[in-house]
């Protein structure tokens, strides 16, 4: 859009998506398959780019606002600390999905084929990151205190925290820091992209 492309229909997401309710939240699902075989995933990473590079608009922000009490009212209800997306992991499969909705199922995670692998799921630090700085409530700082003592000061964040366990989830990778950097900046100035005045 911003390059002058009609995206008019890439942007209505009204043709392909059902509504799942996760932990009293309406999240909105993509019915397409994912690689052709498995059912869609939500997790937290698309609706975090839109609002720090973006900010979000009135649709967006409903969806991302979803996306994240269904993660809070986790927490409420399990005293699990939660802040799902996809994350690398520093062992086999190397990389999975830990969704709010995917494969069918609440709070799954998967690997790129489809395969449960729940005993995986991450504390993300990029997700912790990127809700603090988007709505920066007692539960985003809370996310945020249980990421910071993993940070290392010469390889930068890991991916966080496995559920299962409390175990740094050690894989270090550039993705997590830019999203932990762009949150830094949103903090500091907002947005990344604003139209010109």
């Amino acid at each position: 859009m911003l390059s002058g492309f009609d995206v008019v229909h890439a942007y209505d997401p009204a043709d392909r998506a059902m509504i799942r309710s996760v932990m009293g939240q309406d999240i909105p699902v993509d019915t397409r398959l994912h690689r052709g075989r498995i059912p869609a995933f939500v997790v937290s990473e698309p609706y975090l780019f839109d609002g720090l590079e973006f900010g979000f608009d009135a649709r967006s922000s409903r969806i991302a606002s979803a996306v994240y009490l269904a993660q809070q009212a986790r927490h409420d209800q399990t005293g699990q600390l939660t802040a799902v997306t996809e994350t690398h992991l520093d062992e086999a499969p190397f990389f999975a999905y830990s969704t709010v909705w995917g494969g069918g199922a609440p709070w799954s995670v998967l690997t790129f084929q489809g395969d449960r692998i729940d005993s995986r799921r991450t504390l993300a630090t990029k997700a912790a990151f990127g809700w603090d700085a988007l709505y920066g409530t007692p539960y985003t700082a809370q996310l945020v205190d249980a990421v910071t003592p993993t940070a290392d000061p010469l390889r930068g964040w890991p991916e966080g925290l496995y559920e299962a366990d409390g175990t740094i989830n050690g894989s270090v990778t550039a993705n997590t820091n830019a999203l932990v950097l762009a949150a830094l900046a949103f903090k500091a100035t907002g947005p990344l992209l604003r139209r010109a005045p």
